[in-house]
């Protein structure tokens, strides 16, 4: 809360827009989606009378929290409105003039603005569909926008490439075999291996002497990678490669997100069964309905019209 505050009570607007992101995703994660929602136009406001002046700042500024309400939809809302969303971050992407949620946007915007929604559209496509139990639409949707923007099948974001994999990693991998590009290979491997693909239990060295490459991922994602890692070696008969996995998944997901920690730690203790050679739980409280309130107090000060100068 005190990181939040203080977020809000800078002068400058990149840090206001990480503690109002961040706020946002405290009260989605607490049940809290018509704050979090709140939230999100409030920065949307704000940076959109900000662009005749803000530049690529207030670009990249007011896209963070229009990509963040695609995925409150996406996940939990309105799913049409997210898919529209999704449509707009790839108009974006191609250089066309769109609006999302209220967020204009001219043609050929500069390369990090068209990046991110890029990026995003790679990405959040893929999660949504997936959250939705869309399987064969995400499936297909990946398979045109990697024919679009091939080169992310190897500098990333791998979403929309893994897809197939994650459906159904027997069929992907009798129909192709595992893919050529390192960190592509190793995350489809990893659901063949997941997934009990026969054969499979053949890359189980492979995939943890490469455990490391993990790391090159967001801390949670890095952290889900090496658990899904550990549960399988764990089922293989390595009791001390799994509990490697899991201790370094434990250790990176720990600062990012305590409570994924802690899952991943009790995960650890059914192969240990020793709480003493296991860190001890982390605090993972949220935020209570109180505290999200007055984080959107500060939030709507600070964003809201009387704030639009910044602090006083």
């Amino acid at each position: 809360m005190r990181r939040m505050a203080d977020g809000f009570a800078a002068h400058d607007d990149a840090p206001v827009f990480v503690a109002a992101n961040r706020l946002a995703l405290e009260a989605f994660r607490g049940g809290e989606r018509d704050l979090a929602t709140e939230i999100c136009q409030l920065e949307i406001r704000y940076a959109a009378a900000k662009l005749a002046d803000g530049g690529v700042q207030a670009a990249l500024l007011g896209l963070q929290p229009v990509i963040n309400l695609i995925r409150l939809n996406g996940y939990a809302g309105d799913f049409g409105l997210a898919w529209r969303g999704l449509a707009g971050l790839e108009a974006i992407a191609d250089g066309q003039a769109t609006c999302i949620a209220g967020f204009p946007l001219g043609r050929g915007q500069p390369v990090a603005v068209r990046a991110l929604a890029r990026n995003n559209c790679l990405v959040e496509t893929p999660k949504i569909l997936w959250r939705r139990n869309r399987g064969d639409d995400m499936v297909a949707s990946g398979r045109r926008l990697l024919a679009k923007w091939p080169r992310s099948a190897v500098s990333g974001p791998l979403h929309s490439a893994e897809a197939p994999w994650l459906t159904g990693a027997e069929d992907a991998m009798r129909a192709a075999g595992l893919p050529a590009p390192p960190a592509l290979r190793r995350l489809c491997a990893l659901h063949a291996l997941e997934q009990a693909v026969p054969g499979s239990e053949a890359l189980a060295g492979e995939l943890f002497a490469s455990r490391a490459e993990a790391l090159a991922k967001p801390p949670a994602a890095a952290a889900r990678d090496l658990t899904c890692l550990g549960r399988a070696l764990a089922g293989l008969g390595r009791p001390a490669d799994a509990t490697a996995c899991l201790a370094l998944a434990q250790a990176t997901a720990g600062p990012a997100d305590p409570a994924l920690a802690n899952r991943i730690r009790r995960e650890w203790l059914e192969i240990t069964s020793d709480p003493s050679a296991l860190p001890p739980e982390l605090d993972a409280s949220r935020l209570t309905g109180p505290q999200l309130r007055a984080a959107g107090e500060l939030a709507a000060a600070r964003l809201g019209p009387s704030g639009s100068r910044g602090p006083r």
